[in-house]
């Protein structure tokens, strides 16, 4: 079981994340929100062991960092990253020149980071519990 005591329920080609009532109430308190993001032709998915992904390579539970935009109240996944898993504390990296890399230039960009509750393949999106944010 997970952080929330997540349960994993897998079905005929369907993945299903259950949550009680009270682990709901937990993720809200925790200002956790359920969004769900469509999937395109234009979205690019990216997992630790694959830098061209699909939506079949993502499983219920994989942590992500979604980039996105809304179009008419639809939520569009533009790129979904599954990072590698943390080990050890790495350190910060650096130029060659042994100089901190310069930070990206700002954008206003829309994010979100959570836990995948959901994958619909029929329907190609992904349903998230997390944060969502604007980068500006």
């Amino acid at each position: 079981m997970g952080k929330f005591g997540f349960r994993t329920m897998i079905g005929i080609g369907m993945a299903a994340l259950t949550l009680s009532a009270t682990q709901v109430a937990q993720a809200a308190k925790s200002g956790l929100t359920s969004q769900t993001f469509k999937v395109d032709d234009g979205s690019k998915v990216v997992t630790p062991d694959k830098k061209q992904a699909t939506l079949a390579d993502l499983k219920v539970g994989d942590k992500v960092n979604i980039r996105y935009q809304s179009q008419n109240g639809v939520l569009v996944a533009d790129r979904i990253v599954v990072p590698q898993p943390r080990t050890a504390k790495q350190p910060k990296t650096s130029s060659p020149s042994g100089h901190p890399q310069k930070p990206p230039k700002p954008t206003n960009e829309l994010r979100a980071h959570g836990t995948i509750t959901s994958i619909n393949p029929q329907a190609n999106t992904v349903t998230i519990l997390g944060k969502a944010s604007r980068k500006s």
